[in-house]
Protein backbone atom coordinates (compact mmCIF):
# COMPACT_ATOMS: atom_id res chain seq x y z
CA UNK A 1 0.00 0.00 0.00
CA UNK A 2 1.68 3.59 -1.16
CA UNK A 3 2.29 6.03 1.70
CA UNK A 4 1.05 9.86 0.94
CA UNK A 5 4.05 12.04 1.98
CA UNK A 6 3.08 15.27 3.89
CA UNK A 7 2.92 17.41 0.86
CA UNK A 8 0.86 14.91 -0.92
CA UNK A 9 -2.07 15.43 2.05
CA UNK A 10 -1.67 18.85 2.31
CA UNK A 11 -5.07 21.01 1.44
CA UNK A 12 -4.91 23.33 -1.06
CA UNK A 13 -8.51 24.72 -1.12
CA UNK A 14 -11.85 23.47 0.65
CA UNK A 15 -15.80 24.65 -0.98
CA UNK A 16 -18.82 24.31 0.33
CA UNK A 17 -20.48 22.14 -2.34
CA UNK A 18 -24.95 23.26 -1.25
CA UNK A 19 -25.53 22.68 2.35
CA UNK A 20 -24.68 19.23 2.71
CA UNK A 21 -20.69 18.89 1.15
CA UNK A 22 -17.11 19.88 1.14
CA UNK A 23 -15.03 19.01 -1.63
CA UNK A 24 -11.65 19.18 -0.75
CA UNK A 25 -8.27 19.58 -3.21
CA UNK A 26 -5.26 18.56 -2.16
CA UNK A 27 -1.55 19.91 -3.46
CA UNK A 28 -1.15 16.23 -4.90
CA UNK A 29 -3.87 17.74 -7.21
CA UNK A 30 -6.51 15.14 -6.36
CA UNK A 31 -9.82 16.83 -5.91
CA UNK A 32 -12.46 14.51 -6.86
CA UNK A 33 -15.23 13.27 -4.52
CA UNK A 34 -17.42 15.23 -2.17
CA UNK A 35 -17.32 14.65 1.83
CA UNK A 36 -20.77 15.24 3.05
CA UNK A 37 -21.28 16.74 6.56
CA UNK A 38 -22.83 13.07 8.11
CA UNK A 39 -19.77 11.11 6.81
CA UNK A 40 -17.46 13.90 8.37
CA UNK A 41 -19.34 13.35 11.47
CA UNK A 42 -19.07 10.47 11.52
CA UNK A 43 -15.27 9.80 10.95
CA UNK A 44 -14.60 12.21 13.72
CA UNK A 45 -16.41 10.12 15.86
CA UNK A 46 -14.51 6.77 15.31
CA UNK A 47 -13.04 5.38 17.83
CA UNK A 48 -8.87 5.88 17.82
CA UNK A 49 -8.45 3.59 21.28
Amino acid sequence: MKTLSDAELRLKDVTLVGQYALQIAFESGHATGLYTFSMLRQLGTVDRG
